[in-house]
C-alpha cells in the first residue's frame, strides 16, 4: 500500500532575508556577514574563566580525595601489621583449629576406648 505524501503548500514569505524556491523550500539569503568571533569575544572570556574555575575546583577535589585515600591505606596497613604481629601471619581460624583439634581427638579416642572395655 503506497501512501501519497501531501503536496507542499507555499507559505507566503514576508521576510526580506528569505527567498522561496520553486520546490517549496525556503532559502536564506544573507545580506550582510556577521562575524561570530567578534560578537562573542566577551563571552569567550567568561567561558574561559568559568573553565579555569572548574579545573581549579577539580584539582582541589582530586587533592582531597588523594589525601583521604592515603590515610585509609595507611590505616589498613597499620591494622594488617598489628594482626600479623599477634598471630605471626596466620589467620585466627587456623589458630583456633590448632588449639581445638587435639581436644576433640582425645575426646573421640576416650569414647572409643570406653566402649571396647
Amino acid at each position: 500500500m503506497e501512501r501519497n505524501p501531501e503536496p507542499r503548500k507555499n507559505i507566503p514569505n514576508n521576510i526580506s532575508n528569505f527567498e522561496s524556491l520553486p520546490n517549496g523550500h525556503i532559502q536564506h539569503t544573507q545580506t550582510q556577514h556577521i562575524s561570530r568571533s567578534r560578537t562573542k569575544s566577551q563571552h569567550n572570556v567568561d567561558i574561559s574563566q568559568e573553565i579555569s574555575k572548574a579545573v581549579q575546583s577539580l584539582k582541589v577535589d582530586v587533592e582531597r580525595l588523594t589525601v583521604k585515600i592515603n590515610s585509609i591505606q595507611n590505616a589498613n596497613k597499620s591494622t594488617a601489621a598489628a594482626q600479623k604481629k599477634f598471630f605471626g601471619g596466620m589467620s585466627p581460624q587456623f589458630i583456633v583449629f590448632v588449639l581445638i583439634w587435639p581436644i576433640v581427638v582425645n575426646f573421640i579416642m576416650n569414647r572409643f576406648v570406653v566402649r571396647r572395655k
